[in-house]
């Protein structure tokens, strides 16, 4: 009987030292490290091509194919446009804390799981992408704007409060571009 307790034992002892851990929803017991622009650059060569793709986007936008320097820039910044670049893994922007103002309309964004904890953001345009789900948006509660529209939305709640920072659809034909949203946070 000791000789098969024995046996259960080093079976659960090898088994547990063998084990892969499970990723799921992050908990505080359980929380997922999100990787560095900087450990997403020097392994792009072993990422999914759609995080490839948008590593190499960034690069373009800080003017370097130096990895350490362009973390440097992108943490610096505030506002960053990337409108219209295809764009379908917002993974490599999950660790961009600063900005305050995120442009990124007509792209092909799904996921918003990795702006979950960008929670400076001020302003968020996602116009014209495959996105259904808002709810990863809950706990950006400094938006004063999200404009979503053209978008399949499942449910056209508002994730934050108030709901009236919120715009589904356009108004009239304007569109407006990033350089006016300035104008536009100035006014009374």
């Amino acid at each position: 009987m000791k000789f098969i307790r024995l046996i259960c034992i080093a079976l659960m002892g090898i088994t547990i030292v063998n084990a892969k851990p499970t990723v799921g929803i992050p908990t505080k017991r359980n929380q997922k490290t999100i990787p560095s622009f900087t450990q997403l650059c020097k392994q792009k060569q072993s990422l999914p091509k759609q995080t490839q793709y948008t590593v190499e986007v960034l690069l373009q936008k800080t003017g370097t194919s130096n990895c350490d320097r362009a973390q440097r820039k992108l943490r610096k910044k505030q506002i960053l446009d990337l409108s219209s670049h295809k764009i379908s893994d917002l993974s490599p922007l999950a660790q961009l804390t600063n900005l305050k103002e995120l442009y990124l309309s007509y792209n092909q964004i799904r996921d918003l799981s990795p702006l979950s904890r960008l929670t400076n953001l001020n302003f968020l345009f996602l116009e014209s992408n495959q996105i259904g789900d808002l709810s990863p948006l809950s706990q950006l509660t400094n938006l004063t704007w999200l404009f979503v529209g053209e978008n399949p939305i499942k449910n056209k709640t508002c994730p934050v409060q108030p709901e009236s920072i919120c715009e589904f659809e356009k108004n009239g034909d304007e569109l407006l571009l990033p350089e006016d949203i300035d104008i536009v946070a100035q006014l009374p």
